[in-house]
């Protein structure tokens, strides 16, 4: 693994106070791979409250981008296990941003590691608006390659029970297939 400094209290306090607008959130969790901040942050409540969407009427909704998964997705390969029990600490949420996330992780990490994330894949499955599903193709040819075929079973059986009401979905409203696909 590579040498990491770690954070003193003053630089991480400094960092946090330089990111209250979005795009300084967006860049410094981007760019931040030393898993050593994960800790501190964690004890600063960086990570406990990932945004749910926004409804500002019946037709639009807002599903803002949470810049934090950003950074667990860079250390994740570092600290694993910090990063799995974290993400499964996570509230449920109805954002897909933030799933889309976690989806990207369980992709990078490798066997029990990766199936580990299943329940927040099924919670994935269970919101109402997602962004990428052909992505679980994706995680299920992980989980098969990475001999983690339960997982892979129960994630197909969550997503094959879906197909029906996706199915009605489309018939209702012609512009929704527009959103399920890639």
């Amino acid at each position: 693994m590579k040498s990491w400094k770690k954070p003193t209290n003053e630089l991480i306090n400094k960092a946090l106070q330089s990111t209250k607008k979005v795009t300084a959130r967006k860049y410094f969790f981007s760019r931040l791979e030393n898993p050593l901040w994960l800790q501190p942050l964690v004890e600063r409540g960086c990570f406990h409250s990932p945004p749910n969407s926004i409804r500002w009427d019946y037709e639009s909704v807002l599903f803002p981008y949470w810049p934090e998964i950003q950074y667990l997705k860079n250390v994740a390969r570092y600290v694993p296990h910090e990063v799995i029990n974290l993400v499964l600490s996570l509230p449920e949420v109805d954002n897909p941003h933030v799933y889309d996330g976690i989806l990207d992780i369980a992709l990078q990490l490798h066997g029990e590691r990766s199936a580990k994330l299943k329940p927040k894949m099924l919670e994935y499955v269970g919101i109402e608006h997602q962004f990428l599903m052909h992505r679980f193709a994706d995680l299920l040819a992980h989980w098969t390659a990475e001999n983690q075929t339960s997982a892979a079973l129960e994630l197909s059986k969550a997503l094959v029970a879906l197909a029906p009401h996706l199915q009605s979905d489309m018939a209702q409203c012609p512009n929704k297939r527009r959103k399920l696909t890639p």
